[in-house]
């Protein structure tokens, strides 16, 4: 038997809930681990219309990218806005797990897929909160000091952990910690299977204005936006689907010409702009749609190792937000 708890289970170790950012809220949200499960729907957002259509489908599950009481909710309330949502999910019986920053910053998640689909060559995360939040999440203490790029230890206080990136081998690194009433553990860390949210890397050189083009086909967008001239030639780019402002200053720490992105407000395309960083706006929805395939393939592959007869359901309602521009 499949359970809400066992999908919960294998969506962990395909992008570790603990990796998800401080601010977010990933994880089973609504429902019981002890359900059976033989139906799951895949979104990208929890709508009336995305519900109606697990109710349809027999989805006992629904999981989504982004999720549901992102924010504190003080009131669950027919007809206002969440509360609706929330009270059609429990009535209906359907779960809801959301897979949020933890797929962003995991390898081989969003940001991966897209760099992999531009062309985007030696791949290295980029620093910024996202990778000190992933070790105080992950561990449950705070960086005494750290460093995205040195290649010595990261020490943690407390319960002392020691990410050992590379330049330093484990079993060096527990000898130094080899102290009287210290505990240790070690996890190793290699330069491509390393974490963080937002990716940089090396293209074939291409002028800004035929990047957005690229851009805009490869993820059949609506439309692309950029900031900066168009004859601009663009090398290095880090990639940050959906809101990506919080990586901009390591983008540019770590010589991005330009950074391709969901979505940004005005002042701050203003600001980086005027710093010499190029931002192609792609659009939240469009940069972040193919999380529901992209999961679909990775659980039907766990699936099948473990024989679970589970139906995986690409969402048909799962649509932007915007419906339309003129």
């Amino acid at each position: 038997m499949t359970t809400v708890g066992s999908i919960y289970q294998i969506v962990d170790a395909i992008a570790p809930f603990s990796l998800a950012m401080g601010f977010d809220n990933p994880g089973l949200i609504i429902g019981n681990g002890a359900d059976e499960v033989s139906d799951v729907l895949l979104c990208l957002d929890v709508t009336p219309a995305v519900i109606e259509e697990a109710v349809k489908t027999g989805a006992q599950l629904i999981l989504s990218h982004h999720p549901l009481m992102f924010s504190p909710i003080k009131h669950v309330v027919e007809g206002e806005g969440e509360g609706s949502l929330i009270r059609s999910l429990i009535k209906n019986d359907i779960s809801l797990i959301a897979v949020h920053t933890n797929y962003d910053t995991v390898k081989d998640g969003l940001n991966w897929q897209l760099a992999h689909q531009m062309g985007v060559s030696d791949l290295t995360p980029l620093e910024g909160d996202g990778i000190r939040d992933v070790l105080i999440r992950a561990h449950g203490v705070a960086p005494l000091w750290f460093s995205a790029y040195a290649p010595k230890d990261v020490y943690l206080e407390g319960d002392v952990t020691c990410a050992v990136l590379p330049g330093l081998s484990g079993k060096r690194a527990a000898q130094e910690l080899k102290q009287k009433a210290i505990r240790h553990s070690v996890l190793a860390l290699n330069s491509e299977g390393a974490f963080g949210y937002g990716l940089i890397g090396n293209i074939a050189p291409i002028k800004a204005s035929e990047l957005a083009k690229t851009t805009k086909k490869l993820l059949n967008a609506t439309c692309v936006k950029y900031t900066g001239e168009g004859e601009k030639t663009i090398r290095r780019l880090a990639i940050a689907c959906g809101s990506g402002k919080s990586v901009f200053d390591a983008a540019i720490r770590m010589g991005a010409d330009g950074v391709i992105t969901g979505e940004v407000s005005y002042d701050t395309a203003l600001m980086y702009t005027h710093k010499g960083l190029s931002i192609f706006e792609a659009g939240h929805f469009d940069t972040e749609k193919w999380f529901m395939a992209s999961m679909a393939q990775r659980l039907q592959i766990e699936f099948g190792k473990l024989q679970c007869n589970v139906r995986v359901h690409i969402s048909n309602m799962s649509k932007d937000v915007y419906s339309g521009a003129v």
